[in-house]
């Protein structure tokens, strides 16, 4: 498959602007002021490796403050490797508080909104918790947080990277016989886990400490900062009858009945204040070059059932004439379509698998809705049947798409899908997993890479039981997971397999090693993208091209 005019390309991905999701919302607007703070992230091409994905690209987080009145804009003063999240006003808006990283620490900051100047408030790490702010104010020079306690790093800067710095560490003199590298790991009683933070207050003027250990006499704002839920960092206006998306809701209420607004598409990336009969006002604009790709179409389709209990899918497409495509099925159990908090329908997606990348080759790129809600312990394999091939059967119909030519491709729980889905079905012309379990039996019992060599460390099996709805271990629920396990379903496999794993995964990469393995033994065709140095997540742009390069190559192998 080759990429037609106004198609989009990895080199694109690599150059969009993009806002965090991972610690709340990036984005406080000041009424007093007339002014939003702002924290986006410099492109990919910008990074040698992406990030640790934990810290969600944050590293190379960019502050600014934009007058909402006139868009002029200043820019917060950050050391060089430095980058900047989650921000939030003080009461009187004078100061401007965020968390500041360089990849190796997270730190409490406050800017000044005249000057642009930053300072670190604490040199203890602040606990980062997914989906949740990280900071609040309590009053006018008093921020909470949590605090981890005081050389302890967050798990969000360590837990990718700590396993790959104790091996490059202890190599060097294992090799040499230089001293001892052997650790003793032994069965532990009680809870094992990585760092937690204490509720405290931070007083902005003289770098004060007061935790809060009890949240019962707490002062009423910590306790209800130490009570916040998960937050959705952005709520899409979007409906399924018209699929009108006018925009992302950031702040309701300003300036009276004005609204600010995040749109990202095809025309790249705004901040807009919406006022209503006053029309709209861009804040800030980025990635315009988008206006160029395409154009590609994205709908939802709706079929069987009936009244509300529909299923659904996503389907997009370049629009370019040329009559019926084949098809990607891009699956993820559990994802709902009115749900869609991956934003998978977004061009502005900054991954590897962003769907538009596929429709440029060509293809059109399908993504089910895999309800998983009501499904019992033990019955998600046969949900995640029914639900993909009463898709396939639909695509049949569709007046675009070659549904007797499908391929499937999925990432973590949907690589796992994917390959099941190979091995329980012939439905498909070739299957792509990227860092997909594939033995759940020798799964449940792997330590976490992230925590392999330090003196504490945990298991994968909560997690996994947890994930795959497994009511326990192996060796009481044998043939459960032998029934969700994708390697035990080689023999009936009769379609080729690209496997996509890391090295330093928390799926270990032995299983896509084990999965190999057992495609040789049966004479099978597969093979496998190594990726020196990778997590779960790629990270590093040149793997990022590479990937796109192998899974077109493939694509193009293997259609009809």
């Amino acid at each position: 498959m080759t990429h037609g005019r106004g198609s989009l390309t990895i080199e694109d991905i690599l150059r969009i602007n993009s806002f965090s999701t991972f610690y709340g919302k990036q984005f406080d607007v000041s009424d007093r002021l007339g002014m939003v703070g702002i924290s986006v992230r410099k492109p990919l091409e910008s990074a040698s490796v992406f990030s640790v994905p934990f810290l969600d690209g944050n590293e190379r987080g960019v502050m600014r403050c934009i007058n909402i009145r006139d868009q002029t804009e200043l820019q917060f003063n950050l050391d060089d490797g430095v980058g900047a999240f989650s921000p939030r006003w003080s009461l009187n808006c004078e100061q401007l508080a965020f968390c500041i990283t360089n990849g190796e620490w997270v730190r409490l900051a406050v800017g000044d909104p005249n000057t642009g100047d930053v300072r670190t408030v604490s040199d203890r790490e602040i606990w980062l918790r997914p989906g949740m702010s990280p900071v609040a104010w309590l009053d006018q020079q008093t921020i909470i947080c949590e605090l981890l306690e005081p050389g302890t790093k967050s798990v969000g800067v360590v837990s990718e990277t700590a396993s790959a710095r104790a091996v490059l560490s202890d190599w060097p003199d294992a090799w040499k016989g230089a001293r001892a590298t052997a650790g003793l790991v032994r069965t532990l009683q009680g809870d094992r886990g990585f760092p937690v933070g204490t509720l405290a207050t931070v007083d902005v003027r003289s770098g004060e400490v007061r935790e809060h250990l009890d949240i019962t006499t707490a002062p009423a704002g910590v306790a209800a900062f130490g009570c916040r839920e998960r937050e959705i960092p952005f709520e899409p206006e979007r409906s399924l009858e018209d699929d009108a998306q006018t925009g992302e809701l950031i702040a309701d209420g300003v300036y009276g009945e004005s609204r600010i607004l995040c749109r990202s598409g095809e025309n790249g990336t705004f901040v807009i204040l919406n006022t209503g009969g006053g029309g709209d006002v861009v804040v800030y604009r980025a990635d315009e070059f988008l206006i160029n790709r395409g154009p590609f179409s994205n709908e939802i389709v709706e079929f069987g059932g009936n009244g509300s209990a529909k299923d659904r899918y996503i389907l997009i497409e370049q629009c370019d004439g040329n009559g019926r495509k084949p098809v990607v099925l891009s699956i993820y159990p559990g994802y709902l379509v009115r749900e869609d908090r991956t934003r998978f329908r977004n061009i502005n997606n900054i991954s590897s698998l962003n769907p538009y990348l596929l429709a440029s080759m060509g293809f059109a790129i399908v993504r089910p809705e895999v309800d998983l809600s009501e499904v019992p312990a033990g019955g998600v394999a046969s949900q995640i049947e029914v639900a993909v091939s009463r898709c396939v059967e639909n695509l049949v119909e569709h007046r675009n798409i070659d549904g007797s030519n499908v391929h499937v491709l999925g990432h973590s729980l949907g690589g796992w899908a994917a390959l099941l889905m190979a091995t329980r079905t012939n439905l498909f012309r070739s299957v792509i997993a990227c860092s997909a379990p594939t033995n759940l039996i020798s799964l449940h019992g792997e330590i976490d890479v992230r925590s392999r060599y330090g003196d504490d460390f945990t298991y994968m099996s909560s997690l996994y039981e947890s994930v795959f709805k497994l009511s326990g271990p192996p060796w009481r629920q044998l043939d459960t997971y032998v029934e969700h396990s994708p390697l035990f379903g080689v023999d009936a496999m009769n379609i080729p397999a690209l496997l996509v794993h890391g090295d330093l995964d928390y799926v270990p990469i032995s299983q896509a090693e084990e999965f190999m393995s057992a495609m040789e033994y049966s004479g099978k065709d597969a093979r496998l993208l190594r990726l020196a140095g990778e997590g779960h997540v790629l990270a590093n742009p040149h793997n990022m091209r590479a990937f796109v390069a192998c899974v077109g190559d493939w694509l193009s192998e293997h259609h009809s």
